[in-house]
């Protein structure tokens, strides 16, 4: 919990704000609209996180990564595209990882799975969270078009553009890691 504080302190003092403003209807002040907005998209946003999370544990981890949509697309090159195109190395680290939130269950992508020891058990269980982290965070995108019925416009668009690319920085810091950890396990395959 003290992650998910430490990095996202300004929004959840942005929503306990406008919950006393839409609470106490101070429709005089200018950001009012704006604030009732940013307040049901943030409890979109956190009801969807934990749907989201269930639906993530919920799911079997027997995903084909070597079959689309999960192998490398002849442009991502194995990953390196992220990396050399849009250099993710240098900024990933500083995305939210819900994963390090420390709420229980499987949702951790690489550290946890493969828990200090490289070997093909835990290899092959990171590659599986990669795979339903890249699926959950697909349905969240796909169920965000429900904001351009929830919210009004110009604040549909904007929080829907916002939302989007959050998720799709996620599928994309999977696709990059996936391919490496694919061939960490080829070559403990072939070791043994």
């Amino acid at each position: 919990m003290k992650y998910i504080l430490k990095k996202l302190w300004f929004l959840i003092l942005l929503l306990i704000v406008s919950i006393v403003v839409v609470a106490c209807g101070l429709k005089s002040l200018f950001c009012y609209t704006f604030l009732q907005q940013y307040m049901i998209f943030a409890i979109y946003v956190i009801a969807v996180g934990v749907l989201a999370h269930f639906f993530g544990e919920a799911l079997p981890r027997k995903f084909r990564f070597r079959e689309a949509p999960f192998a490398p697309l002849p442009f991502e090159d194995g990953g390196r595209f992220y990396q050399k195109k849009l250099k993710i190395n240098k900024w990933k680290d500083h995305v939210m990882d819900i994963s390090k939130a420390e709420l229980g269950g499987s949702l951790s992508v690489e550290s946890k799975a493969i828990g200090g020891e490289a070997n093909e058990e835990n290899i092959g269980r990171a590659i599986q969270e990669s795979c339903v982290a890249e699926v959950t965070h697909a349905v969240i995108i796909l169920l965000s078009v429900s904001l351009f019925f929830l919210l009004k416009m110009p604040y549909s668009v904007i929080f829907f553009i916002l939302y989007f690319i959050m998720n799709l920085i996620d599928i994309i810091i999977q696709r990059c890691n996936r391919p490496r950890l694919v061939r960490l396990l080829d070559r403990l395959e072939k070791r043994k």
